[in-house]
Order: C-alpha cells, then structure tokens, then sequence
C-alpha cells in the first residue's frame, strides 16, 4: 500500500491478547486497506505512542513537510486528553526540527510541523 502527500489515513492498533495486536490502516483517500498481526514478547501495554517519521536518505537534512493533523486519538477508547502525555521533538545540533502542538480541545487531536 502506498500512501501518497496529502492522504486522509485510519490508523488501528487493537491488543489481541496477550502481547498480540493487530495494525490496520485504512487510506480514506484512496480506499485501500493494509492489515497485519504481530506478536511482541518485550511488549508491556503500559503506553501507546503517536509517531511522525521520515525516511532518512544517507543522513540527510529532516525533509521538510507540512504539518500534520491528528485527530479523533483514542486509547481504551478515551482521548488523549484523559491521561499523562508527553510532547517530544527532534533536534539536530541543537535546533529543533519538528513540534508538536498542545492537545486540542476536546483532548483527541494535535499537530506534528517542521520547524
């Protein structure tokens, strides 16, 4: 599945059982689909985290990108909002690269951007 600049993504980890878990993501704006199942014996279920990457190309610069948008974030079904969370951004000789944006008002939704 490739997903291409500007794709509206759904994106669903779901615990299967014990350190077992489905992914699947959905692109809203083609209409495909990609699921996997995984098994992880180092996993702890005690966090669930958001992440933006970007390929790194032979250790060149962060690629620029637009910002991206986050929302209707849950976990257990309750947003974001409802538990400890923590912003972290990337740095490179002490600049930072990209941030992240406070929760939005209902708790659920946030931005990534390149500074």
């Amino acid at each position: 599945m490739e997903i291409g600049p500007g794709d509206t993504i759904s994106a669903t980890v779901v615990r299967l059982g014990p350190r077992r878990f489905r992914l699947t993501l959905v692109d809203l704006t083609k209409g495909e689909r990609f699921w996997t199942v995984q098994s992880s014996a180092a996993a702890h279920c005690a966090s669930a985290e958001i992440i933006v990457e970007t390929p790194d190309k032979n250790g060149e610069e962060l690629a620029a990108f637009k910002p991206i948008r986050f929302s209707k974030c849950t976990v257990d079904r309750r947003p974001l909002g409802a538990f400890v969370s923590k912003r972290v951004a990337v740095f490179s000789g002490g600049r930072q690269l990209t941030g992240a944006s406070a929760l939005n008002a209902d708790g659920s939704g946030f931005s990534v951007a390149r500074e």
